[in-house]
């Protein structure tokens, strides 16, 4: 399912300085993460050494953008682990930087099909009774129900596209999220300029 997503959607449609991979995220205290399906990452801060030809292996947290759980079907089991997992990966320390907030890694779950017999906005009612507080993963798509994000005021959202209804939408509205969030921060530089350094609060 991961090689589906890669090779068939993700590789042709994001820019190529975004390294995708797969493996384990590590942070300068020696703290790391599950082994993670997908990461997104900044080509201009992972060493190559570290990554190798086949982009599996070890990935510093302050180059990683975006990470991504796969699923072949949605449960509720599976996405109490999803949320476990990113709930380890948002714990993680980053290298501090007093001058500036560095953007942290985005956790998000896909699923190329769920067991929830409604669609819509059936699969954030079933996470919300997951986590309480704010959720550990922060956008979740199942193909041909939504995608949805978890926004900055706080409250989930539907992708734009999604609410077209029109078949694929969700898949859009997420590849169309990545690209957009890869290009804010190559713009503003909470990654970039400052590479190995992040506020970690």
């Amino acid at each position: 399912m991961r090689e589906v997503l890669v090779e068939k959607f993700l590789t042709p449609l994001l820019p190529p300085t975004l390294g995708i991979g797969h493996g384990e995220i590590i942070s300068y205290t020696g703290g790391h993460s599950n082994e993670q399906d997908i990461v997104l990452y900044d080509k201009a801060l992972v060493p190559p050494a570290l990554i190798g030809n086949t982009a599996s292996g070890l990935f510093p947290i302050d180059a990683v953008i975006y990470t991504i759980e796969v699923k072949s079907q949605l449960t509720a089991t599976e996405l109490k682990k999803a949320h476990r997992s990113a709930k380890k990966l948002n714990s993680m320390s980053y290298l501090p930087n007093p001058a500036k907030t560095c953007e942290k890694a985005i956790p998000c779950l896909f699923a190329f099909a769920s067991n929830l017999s409604r669609t819509g906005w059936g699969e954030v009612e079933r996470y919300k009774r997951v986590y309480s507080g704010q959720p550990a993963l922060r956008a979740i798509c199942v193909v041909d129900q939504g995608y949805w994000f978890w926004s900055e005021r706080r409250e989930w959202e539907e992708g734009y596209v999604s609410k077209q209804r029109f078949k694929f939408a969700e898949m859009l509205d997420f590849v169309s999220t990545i690209h957009a969030t890869f290009e804010r921060i190559k713009s503003t530089g909470t990654k970039s300029l400052n590479p190995y350094f992040c506020d970690s609060k």
